[in-house]
């Protein structure tokens, strides 16, 4: 919910899903669910990150067992550790365009009732309250806000 003070300006919803290295057995896979996690060593963002929560608290409520977790606050860690085919990280698709466009990782998107899609808003001041170069960034970020929903 968007307090009335702020004014939306753009917002996609982005899949959460499985980002690993190309020789993981989910290459190849259209879309996962969060069972077929069970028995890997998957690495989630720690509670200082919002999606953290949320991902533990689907866990906490599943009968599947993710006993191998690691937990990070850092994105770039758990980036590189999936490079090095050491875990499976549960995040968006933002962060890691280029690296699953070169072939680098894979993003198989997670299909779960129990982990909703990611909200993405873009949020700002009154428009009255923009100067004009912020706005024009404003405009900047909706535009690739919109593409991100988009799939694009």
């Amino acid at each position: 919910q968007v307090p009335r003070s702020v004014r939306k300006i753009a917002a996609a919803t982005l899949p959460l899903g499985v980002v690993a290295h190309p020789d993981s057995r989910f290459a190849g896979r259209k879309e996962l669910k969060l069972f077929d996690l069970s028995g890997e060593r998957v690495i989630l963002s720690d509670g200082s990150l919002a999606l953290g929560l949320s991902v533990e608290e689907a866990i906490s409520r599943s009968i599947i067992d993710l006993t191998r977790r690691s937990r990070t606050n850092s994105i770039g860690l758990m980036i590189e550790l999936a490079k090095l085919n050491l875990g499976t990280v549960l995040q968006t698709r933002i962060g890691v365009e280029a690296e699953v466009a070169d072939g680098t990782l894979i993003f198989v998107p997670l299909h779960d009732a129990k982990i909703p899609p990611r909200r993405l808003m873009l949020l700002t001041r009154p428009e009255r309250e923009m100067s004009d170069a912020a706005s024009a960034f404003a405009t900047q970020l909706a535009r690739t806000i919109e593409r991100l929903g988009n799939g694009r």
